[in-house]
């Protein structure tokens, strides 16, 4: 389950891990579709976002211990790791701090009556503020999950736009508190800086 879980999270953050437009079009509309309409993203989306992630990227067992402490060494996308590393030590530091965001991204969601959206409602229609609000929103989620700027921009252009971004990287927080409360566990090591 651990390397399954593994997997999933890596799938998130090879493709932010890499510019938006290296992505393929098929996985960004994937993204964008997915993340914009609220719906439930379950381990079915995960898994193809892992297959079309290119067979010389994707995760490796490179050993595993099953005696206690057991452990388990992969090897993938340094890039995508370390986002993942950082990611997970962001959430072990600043946890607090990251669900009162997240509290503050359902409440945004909720206050504008836009969890679910239409899948044929344009940005348009939302209107300019809440697009804005959306954005800065991506900025303190990303910047918490040790994002900086220029990341969280090319996420918003992958995802195709802030609404697709901030619904992504509330994902991307409760992947970081998965692998930060394995790693403050001591069940898990990810790589740093």
């Amino acid at each position: 389950m651990l390397s399954t879980s593994l997997k999933l999270t890596y799938a998130y953050y090879y493709w932010i891990a890499i510019s938006p437009e290296h992505v393929p079009q098929d996985i960004r509309a994937q993204i964008s579709t997915y993340f914009w309409s609220g719906e439930y993203i379950g381990p079915r989306f995960n898994e193809r976002l892992y297959a079309a992630v290119p067979h010389d990227s994707r995760l490796i067992v490179i050993s595993i211990q099953y005696n206690s402490p057991g452990w388990i060494e992969v090897q993938g996308a340094a890039e995508a790791l370390k986002m993942a590393g950082e990611a997970g030590l962001a959430w072990v530091i600043f946890a607090e701090r990251t669900l009162d965001l997240l509290n503050k991204i359902k409440k945004f969601f909720r206050d504008r009556e836009i969890e679910r959206i239409p899948k044929k409602v344009s940005l348009a229609k939302i209107g300019g503020a809440t697009i804005d609000e959306a954005r800065a929103l991506c900025f303190e989620i990303g910047s918490a999950l040790a994002f900086d700027d220029k990341r969280i921009e090319g996420l918003i252009e992958l995802a195709g736009s802030p609404i697709s971004a901030l619904r992504m990287l509330a994902a991307l927080a409760n992947e970081a508190r998965r692998t930060g409360d394995l790693e403050k566990a001591g069940k898990l090591k990810l790589p740093r800086r």
